[in-house]
């Protein structure tokens, strides 16, 4: 079943979550103020609406009511999302996802009422960090203030060692759920527990977040 997204702001990040859903079972209605902008995104999108998301009756008539889903793809203006936040609370919007650049902003759209805010500027910016403090660190995604989900090459010390003889909860409070293929960068998570690890291996591990960003579990 086809699902509707409106995205509002087509910024580098709007653009980007527009591109990003091309090949997904959904149909996406963007409204922007620039018309360059706004045309060159017509082929990945069902409509493309030149014109202000702040204003009501421009996203009723374009069939934003209808949406699922609406992100808030810009963070330019406060005055902006805070109108267009409060407009689809307004229309019944189920989720309503918004891009914000600091702290303050984030704390005032949670009291709006947004189903999630994000700070992507910010959340690559810790992503990166992390990747730079340790190279075997693939990835790490956090889900709540003290889980974290991390992808990590495994050290040599540990190749031709299982998950099992490791024991890395005991150890180093890592669950894995997961090894995904350095070759295909698909992740089993059927998982052979006695099953010696490679360097073609990447584990996927679950955690308390002060546990991940020790990083001893990556040390040679």
């Amino acid at each position: 079943m086809r699902r509707t997204i409106g995205v509002l702001g087509l910024g580098v990040f709007g653009r980007t979550v527009v591109k990003e859903l091309t090949d997904e079972p959904v149909d996406i209605i963007t409204i922007d103020k620039d018309k360059t902008i706004t045309q060159r995104i017509e082929s990945y999108v069902l409509e493309a609406v030149i014109g202000d998301f702040t204003d009501m009756e421009l996203i009723k008539s374009v069939g934003i009511a209808q949406c699922e889903t609406v992100i808030i793809a810009t963070a330019s203006s406060l005055e902006s999302s805070v109108i267009a936040t409060l407009n689809c609370k307004n229309l019944g919007i189920k989720n309503i996802i918004v891009k914000v650049k600091n702290k303050r902003h984030r704390e005032i759209m949670e009291q709006l009422g947004a189903t999630e805010v994000i700070r992507p500027e910010y959340a690559a910016g810790l992503k990166l960090s992390k990747q730079l403090r340790n190279p075997n660190i693939r990835d790490v995604i956090d889900l709540e203030d003290d889980v974290s989900i991390v992808e990590f090459t495994p050290p040599k010390k540990w190749f031709g060692k299982s998950i099992k003889e490791l024991d890395l909860r005991s150890e180093f409070g890592l669950n894995i759920i997961g090894i995904k293929s350095a070759q295909t960068n698909m992740i089993n998570y059927n998982l052979a527990v006695d099953a010696p690890l490679d360097a073609t291996d990447i584990l996927v591990a679950i955690g308390n977040k002060d546990d991940i960003e020790e990083f001893d579990y990556v040390e040679d």
